[in-house]
């Protein structure tokens, strides 16, 4: 079985170890646990010691079943819908009862882990059915991943770090084994720990976090040892294996802590009391390892808190795109001094920082700005909202703030606060300030933070892109969403093809209505773009003249058709001067099968791509393939003049990637993220784009999708609905489905989110190397030698798109070189 296939099947699904921090483990444990009717066990998993690894052979070994730690039973989540954009269904009680277990021993040489899965009477398992084992050598380091199937086949994959894409690992001499027995499989597999850069086993004490994962239809869909929700990799909700004891893990990290804080007695009091009880605990239960657990995390706040006595508020930079919740505790030693922000003109400059209430009482205070008066209404402070996954709760939605300024805290709180400074039509320029932190209530202490804002000379307003994603079509969605700069609306099929009123005319009104919204956005006319969905056959009825409804292939629809796609034509160039180049045709979404195959969706785009050039051989075509890996993937480059391929598919297969590299169209993407990814996934879209070549921009599934309630993932719309994706990114008083836009449009109201604030940056970043290649490509008309510049640009465009590179340093880097090639230096 091929590693694409693997994936393409059911994704990334994962278990992993990885060397982290406990303080990481008790954010994690606090924010996720099994719920009560399908009950997760303890959160450690010793890791046995033995003389030597038994045989890699799927037969599980009496001596090794009895010495063997075994895990809780995994807990199981359920059935994933074959759908690109899912669906998911509820676990059978049967899979309950026949959930698995496993354990990890080793010898000092060999990391050796052993899966033991029960299944149904009337459910074996089936040729995709499978476990995984990631392993991580140090905090968002490399991860090394092991797929083991019940038909024995393994795959071996590794990842730069907790954001990257698999990539093929030979597997170093590891060895799995698979033995499906009567009414349960096992699945042996052992690592040489020097496979992991290790000599040896990590000192008693050690905790890796890690995680067991099962899959497959015995299992009722995807169960796991540490639930992660829909979303597999997920190292902050995994679990820890322990090198040692319990009592050797949790006397190791009270001691760390202790060392921590030599100054502080109260803590080195708490400690001795705490090292006590773990002394006097015999067994483990989970019950203490969970108050254990607990204990650890309070210690540390209270810790931070004495070392900060006397004050009221600890103003931190942290990191504003990670997973945390508003209990989380402080990790940076010193509060922050200044913000330092940078961007081009024509963009928005991004700044956020923590804000943590110390005290017990509730808190209040306001932001007030001193700057110049050309900068003060061009900046604007937001709040990060936490939204929760499951049981997780985490930073997502960003909201705007009472007054615009004024902040709230619960006791023992922390905040994030989300700047942005807009730079359009700023002059090139440093410029200074500082923020006034007013407490409303007495005994809270006023601040002030000094900032900087540096604005370069490179103006992206010179920069022309197609800026669009899926429901940019709702006139008040432009408007709600102008700071994005959306220039193209996808158009439904009434509007560009209407159906004739009573008199026989053909009315564009509603056309006309949606790029009015967008130039009231703030998009200048010339820049508008329209996507008009033909969407066949589905969306292409219409009523010819004499009442009969026909549709694509049916007799006397080309001919009507094709008429009112010409009058849509002269109406697009008379009335707004917009020539072919500024709109294109979707046939169909998502085309999978045989082009050659009469009636199949594949088929039906490319005779629609005919019928279009047939009206007119200027009209441009766009198609989204979303299937990679056959000789079809030729024909669409060939054949179609706008490309949207569905990005982690092509990604995965390398010819097709090489053809789309290689081809002269314009190339835009999507991708489909679930609420819980980072959001730095988002930003690195645009950065892979560059690393690609593709002069398209990237975008998403999608801005305002949600099932149920939108601030809780995993939830559904009615009790017995099935669907609980969440996708959007954009936050909205409404119900999902009507979109928010049938209501009265000025009752509507969004928040954002840091994904969407992500993808934003990403887009900026994306512009910035659309300005650098044009001018390249001036100086290359002039004559002049480039090739110091585009390697320049290359390396820049590899640093983004890395998995672990600093897409921050790289963008910084990007605008240097835009400036560059501005004042024309080498």
């Amino acid at each position: 079985m091929k590693a694409s296939d693997f994936l393409r099947r059911r994704g990334s699904l994962v278990l992993s170890l990885c060397l982290i921090s406990v303080s990481a483990y008790c954010q994690a444990k606090s924010a996720d646990a099994p719920g009560p009717e399908n009950e997760g066990g303890s959160t450690l998993l010793p890791i046995r010691k033995i003389a030597e690894v038994p045989a890699v052979d799927g037969v599980l070994e009496e001596e090794i079943d009895r010495a063997a730690c075994w895990s809780s039973p995994f807990v199981v989540l359920g059935k994933e819908n074959a759908q690109i954009n899912g669906l998911w269904e509820g676990a059978d009680e049967k899979f309950i009862r026949h959930a698995a277990k496993a354990a990890v021993f080793s010898d000092g040489k060999q990391l050796y882990a052993v899966f033991k899965a029960p299944f149904p009477a009337d459910t074996p398992p089936g040729e995709k059915d499978s476990v995984e084992f990631f392993l991580q050598e140090e905090a968002g380091g490399r991860t090394w991943q092991v797929l083991v199937d019940t038909a024995g086949n393994a795959l071996f994959f590794s990842y730069e770090d907790d954001n990257a894409e698999a990539v093929p690992w030979t597997g170093h001499d590891a060895k799995t084994a698979v033995k499906v027995n009567k009414d349960h499989f096992v699945v042996e597999m052992s690592v040489p720990l020097a496979a992991l850069g290790m000599d040896s086993l990590p000192a008693d004490g050690t905790a890796w976090r890690g995680n067991f994962c099962r899959s497959g239809v015995s299992c009722g869909g995807h169960s796991s040892w540490m639930p992660t929700g829909q979303r597999y990799f997920v190292p902050s909700l995994f679990g820890l294996l322990l090198n040692g004891t319990e009592k050797d893990y949790f006397g190791k990290e009270i001691r760390t802590i202790a060392e921590q804080y030599p100054d502080l007695p109260v803590i080195r009091d708490r400690a001795e009391e705490l090292q006590e009880t773990v002394r006097s605990i015999e067994t483990f239960r989970a019950s203490d390892v969970e108050k254990l657990t607990q204990a650890l995390a309070l210690l540390r706040r209270q810790a931070v808190k004495l070392q900060n006595e006397g004050k009221t508020t600890f103003i931190w930079k942290g990191n504003p795109w990670g997973d945390f919740g508003p209990d989380v505790t402080i990790t940076d030693k010193e509060e922050l001094r200044s913000i330092s922000l940078r961007a081009p003109r024509g963009a928005r400059a991004i700044g956020a920082f923590l804000v943590s209430n110390l005290t017990n009482r509730h808190n209040m205070f306001t932001m007030k700005i001193k700057a110049r008066k050309d900068l003060l209404s061009r900046i604007r402070f937001r709040e990060g909202g936490f939204v929760q996954d499951r049981k997780r709760v985490f930073p997502d939605a960003i909201f705007d703030l009472p007054l615009g300024e004024v902040v709230r805290q619960a006791p023992e709180s922390t905040s994030l606060i989300w700047m942005d400074v807009d730079t359009a039509g700023l002059a090139p320029g440093v410029y200074r300030g500082k923020i006034d932190f007013v407490p409303a209530y007495p005994g809270f202490q006023a601040r002030q933070l000094p900032f900087e804002l540096r604005v370069s000379e490179v103006d992206l307003a010179e920069v022309s892109i197609m800026l669009w994603t899926y429901q940019m079509r709702h006139t008040r969605a432009f408007e709600l969403l102008k700071d994005y700069g959306f220039n193209t609306s996808n158009l439904v099929s009434k509007w560009f093809a209407p159906d004739p009123d009573e008199n026989g005319n053909y009315n564009f009104d509603r056309l006309d209505q949606e790029i009015e919204a967008i130039e009231r956005s703030g998009i200048p006319r010339g820049e508008i773009r329209l996507i008009a969905n033909l969407f066949l056959p589905f969306w292409s009825e219409i009523r010819l003249p004499d009442g009969r409804k026909v549709s694509f292939g049916d007799p006397g629809w080309k001919e009507e058709y094709g008429k009112r796609l010409l009058l849509f034509r002269d109406h697009l160039k008379e009335k707004y001067g917009m020539d072919y180049s500024r709109y294109c045709f979707s046939l169909s979404d998502e085309p999978k099968d045989d082009p050659k195959t009469p009636g199949t969706r594949a088929w039906i785009v490319f005779e629609g791509a005919k019928f279009l050039k047939s009206v007119d051989p200027n009209f441009r075509t766009y198609e989204n393939p979303c299937r990679f890996g056959t000789e079809t993937d030729a024909l669409y480059p060939e054949n179609f003049d706008v490309l949207v391929p569905y990005l982690p598919r092509l990604e995965q297969c390398e010819s097709a990637m090489k053809l789309y590299e290689q081809c002269d169209k314009k190339i835009y993407t999507y991708s489909i993220h679930e609420k819980p990814t980072s959001p730095l996934v988002y930003r690195r879209l645009a950065w892979k784009h560059m690393r690609h070549g593709f002069r398209g921009t990237p975008f998403f599934y999608n801005l305002f999708h949600f099932s149920g309630d939108q601030f809780m993932s995993g939830d559904a719309d009615t009790p017995d609905s099935k669907r609980t994706n969440d996708f959007g990114t954009v936050y909205i008083n409404s119900l999902y489905k009507a979109f928010g836009f049938h209501q009265k449009p000025e009752a509507i109201k969004i928040a954002v989110s840091r994904r969407m604030e992500s993808w934003y940056q990403g887009i900026i970043d994306f512009k910035v190397s659309e300005f650098c290649r044009n001018k390249i490509s001036e100086r290359k008309a002039r004559g002049e030698d480039t090739s110091a510049f585009e390697k320049e640009f290359a390396d820049l465009a590899a640093l983004g798109a890395s998995a672990s590179g600093d897409m921050e340093e790289a963008g910084n880097r990007l605008l240097d070189l835009a400036e560059k090639l501005l004042k024309g230096k080498e």
